[in-house]
């Protein structure tokens, strides 16, 4: 993670595998290149954001410039 935000114009850069159950995501590193700190958020249960989950379920790709305000 720490190459890939030195690599690319960005500050953040994570990794997030499915529960056993795929009703939730799981952070295994984010990376914060502004404070150069690892660190592993709660897990994102399906229900809080249902349409992303949609949106992984049936896109290979999904682009999204601001991740803050992206409808998925």
């Amino acid at each position: 993670t720490e190459v890939v935000a030195a690599t690319l114009p960005v500050s953040r850069v994570s990794v997030w595998r499915y529960t056993s159950g795929r009703d939730a995501i799981r952070c295994l590193d984010l990376y914060d290149q502004s404070t150069v700190a690892h660190s592993q958020p709660a897990p994102l249960p399906r229900s809080a954001c249902p349409a992303y989950f949609e949106a992984l379920r049936t896109d290979d790709i999904i682009v999204a410039s601001d991740a803050c305000h992206d409808p998925r």
